[in-house]
């Protein structure tokens, strides 16, 4: 809808996307490891809560690159859209 309203291509779109996608990743995280810290309180191990945390930590980082990326690269284009 913002591209059509300004009638150009939005840069930050996919960046705004990146971000989100960063919130939801970290939102995950933060319910397994708190789920993971509830069931280590009453007394058990729960093995199969490592995968999930291990995993979003492995999304949580691959965000966090593809954010710097991708604003590089934001940067770069404005730079030449200047020139």
């Amino acid at each position: 809808m913002i591209e059509l309203y300004y009638k150009e291509q939005w840069l930050e779109k996919k960046f705004v996307f990146n971000f989100i996608n960063l919130i939801f990743v970290t939102c995950d995280f933060i319910l397994n490891v708190s789920l993971f810290y509830h069931i280590t309180q009453k007394g058990s191990i729960p093995i199969y809560l490592l995968g999930e945390v291990v995993d979003c930590l492995t999304r949580l980082g691959a965000g966090f690159h593809a954010l710097y990326k991708w604003r590089q690269f934001i940067h770069k284009l404005q730079k030449l859209k200047d020139i």
